[in-house]
């Protein structure tokens, strides 16, 4: 890796070099390309930190919560941070906005490699994260010791053949199911025993789709 460039870097090159070589040959493929980031410590590139004005960013509206009636040891980890202030939460932020920039430029040069040699539109992409981030949100940092929405309403973006373009979806699907809906998107038979269940209508017409998905389980 280059000194300049983000450890992330480091993922990316390697799933291009296996893209390259996948793309060309005539068996299926099926690219996972892993990263920490954005995770604390928020170490960012110079170049992507610039790109934010700190002073401008807000702070979540309940970064001051005092967490009563909530358990006690959410009020004992958030004595850990309870120093910061407010400039300090806003560079944090700043920083953790940074790695999100360049996770989106890495990424594409994925995205830039696949429209190249013509298999995008052919392409199923997922991206998503195993977990939030509460980045000042309750007083808290990271994602334990807590059970709040910002730690668990992840994103889930999917794009490619049999899915709506441009559409926003309600139906509320879990990690787990994306197994069983990449199946059914790529036309291949269900797993046996599955403890989940695809959301590939939700995926083909989220309006119509997704109300039967918002209850769960």
């Amino acid at each position: 890796r280059r000194p300049e460039e983000p450890r992330i870097a480091v993922a990316v090159e390697l799933a291009e070099e296996f893209l390259r070589e996948a793309i060309g040959g005539e068996r299926p493929w099926c690219c996972f390309v892993s990263i920490n980031e954005p995770h604390d410590p928020f170490i960012a590139g110079e170049e992507s930190f610039r790109r934010y004005d700190v002073d401008a960013i807000p702070l979540a509206p309940n970064v001051h919560d005092n967490l009563e009636g909530r358990p006690g040891i959410y009020r004992k980890v958030a004595a850990t941070w309870a120093d910061l202030s407010d400039r300090q939460k806003r560079e944090a932020a700043a920083c953790y906005y940074a790695l999100i920039s360049e996770i989106d430029a890495m990424y594409g040069r994925l995205l830039s490699l696949l429209e190249r040699t013509g298999v995008l539109e052919k392409t199923i992409v997922v991206f998503t994260s195993d977990h939030g981030e509460l980045l000042g949100a309750h007083g808290l940092y990271t994602k334990n010791y807590s059970g709040f929405e910002e730690v668990y309403n992840i994103p889930l973006i999917l794009a490619g053949p049999g899915i709506a373009r441009g559409a926003v979806s309600e139906a509320r699907v879990g990690l787990h199911d994306l197994c069983p809906t990449l199946l059914e998107l790529a036309g291949l038979p269900p797993i046996e025993n599955s403890d989940s269940r695809s959301f590939a209508p939700a995926a083909r017409d989220p309006e119509r789709e997704s109300g039967s998905y918002r209850q769960g389980y």
